[in-house]
Order: structure tokens, then sequence, then C-alpha cells
């Protein structure tokens, strides 16, 4: 579960500000806004990559502040800086999984559907000569190690071509059902909306929250 209280941070055009906010599992945080409506900023804030001015985020009833275990529960990619370059894929996935304190196995990867590329789990290539493409692939399943209960993207389908748009939504909707997980990402123009887990879309403008709604009611009424 996420809480959040009178959550406020000042940037350089405007102050973000979430009054009051609560997401259950199993759910599915959908965050779309223009550049610069202050959607990555939350979800930076959301694993104290930056610091507050105000309020109070509660990560499964305990706050993110004072709590250094908060993180076990939480993984997270938010771009390719989260990634080392002079990896390989799979080196990258078995250090996440060392980082994490978990065994890992390239075989579990292959329970969560056709957005697995064995051809890419393979490749003895650096992480950093890959496509964008296959780099956010790597990415995305490093976030996946260890199971955890929250994971949070910040625009993880920005390179992925049409094909691995679709295998992306159907792995997601699968990890949250099956995980009782929460899954927050920042999205431009994708839809969500035929997904069978619940889904939550936040819309943000100049750092405040301009829509909130609940997709599967939306298509209910």
């Amino acid at each position: 579960m996420i809480e959040i209280r009178n959550l406020k941070k000042n940037l350089r055009n405007f102050e973000l500000q979430v009054a009051q906010l609560s997401i259950l599992s199993p759910e599915l945080l959908v965050i779309k806004g223009n550049n610069g409506s202050g959607k990555t900023t939350f979800v930076e804030l959301l694993l104290d990559l930056v610091k507050k001015d105000d309020g109070e985020i509660l990560l499964f009833g305990k706050s993110i502040y004072n709590n250094e275990n908060w993180s076990n529960s939480v993984n997270a990619f938010l771009g390719e800086g989260f990634l080392i370059g002079y990896l390989t894929p799979l080196e990258y996935l078995n250090f996440i999984a060392f980082l994490r304190k978990v065994n890992f196995s390239v075989e579990n990867l292959y329970e969560l559907g056709d957005f697995i590329d064995s051809s890419l789990l393979s490749s003895k290539s650096k992480i950093s000569k890959l496509s964008k493409g296959q780099q956010y692939k790597i990415g995305i399943l490093g976030a996946l190690i260890g199971a955890p209960k929250l994971i949070i993207f910040d625009e993880p389908m920005a390179h992925l071509d049409d094909q691995t748009k679709s295998q992306f939504v159907c792995l997601i909707e699968k990890y949250i059902s099956s995980k009782e997980a929460i899954i927050v990402l920042t999205d431009h123009g994708n839809s969500f909306s035929e997904l069978k887990c619940k889904v939550h879309e936040l819309g943000f403008e100049n750092g405040k929250i301009v829509s909130d709604k609940n997709i599967n009611e939306v298509k209910a009424e």
C-alpha cells in the first residue's frame, strides 16, 4: 500500500503538491502528463531520490524517511542511468540479484511470458552496445528480480516497439495479479484500459493532480 499525505516539493517553475493519495495492492498506477508536469519528480519522491519539502510517504505502512528497510520490498527502473553499461545482460541481472540478496535463475523469468527474449539474455554484448529498446528490456527485467511488492518505472515503453509494448503490458498484468503487487509507471499516450487488473490513472499538470480515475470503473459506466 502507498499512502501520501500533504506531499510538497518546490521545483523551478511550480510546487508539486499531492494532498492525499492511497494506492492498494494489487494495482497499476499510471501517471500521465506532459514533459515538465512533475510526474518524474513524483516517482523520484516515492523512492526518496529527491528530498521532499513537506509531507509524508508511507510504503506498506512504514515511512520511507525513518525506516532503513522500506526498500526491501521496492525496486525500480527509471531509465538507462539504472543500467551498468560494461556488463552483459546476464551479468547485470545477476548483479541485481546479488544486491537484493536473492537467488536468481533465468528459468524463472520465462514464467513471465513472451516479453522474455532468450537471445538477449544469452548475448555476450555489453549493455552499452545494445539498442535502446534492448537496454530497456533488461532494465525492466532487473526491476522484477526478487519479486518486489512495489515496482516503479519511468517511461518504460519509451523505446519499445509496438509488439514489445504489448508484451510489456501483458507482463505487468500477470505480475500484478500473481504477486499481489503495485506497479507505478509514468507514461505518454499508451492505453491500459484492457487490463483485467485494477488500473488507477493520475494526470499531472504543473505539479498538481488534475485528473484521478479508476479505468476499470470508467469502463463499467
